[in-house]
């Protein structure tokens, strides 16, 4: 029985160190400068997402208009890793990071600040600056 709960312990504390180290290297992997796609036909603009070490998200447009200055965090919920922005002029909630590679980030806002999901969808794509 001793033997059973030694071993159950070792595999969950594996388990929660995979998590953490899968958690900081899609912060690591995150933090940088990322062009927004627009997608946009019609009156096409650039919009730079700057994400920064100290936990910054600064926001440029169009080469060098300020739009917006935000708080990012990183964290896992489940099965999933997340970014919760906050203190932004339009963008905050969290966001599921949906894929981040060398070239691309997908995130994926599923719900506001205050919890609530309806409405809060927003899909963001962007590749690597």
């Amino acid at each position: 029985m001793l033997k059973r709960l030694t071993i159950a312990l070792a595999l969950l504390a594996g388990i929660s160190l995979l998590f953490a180290s899968c958690t900081s290297k899609v912060k690591s992997d995150i933090e940088d400068s990322w062009l927004l796609e627009t997608m946009m036909a019609e009156d096409p603009y650039e919009e730079v997402w700057d994400f920064q070490s100290g936990g910054t998200l600064v926001k440029v447009r169009n080469g060098g208009e300020s739009v917006d200055t935000a708080y990012y965090m990183i964290d896992r919920e489940n099965t999933y890793v997340f970014v919760k922005i906050t203190e932004s002029e339009y963008t905050n909630g969290f966001y599921r990071v949906d894929k981040v590679n060398d070239d691309v980030l997908i995130l994926t806002r599923y719900e506001f600040l205050d919890e609530t999901v309806e409405g809060s969808y927003l899909r963001r794509e962007f590749t690597r600056m």
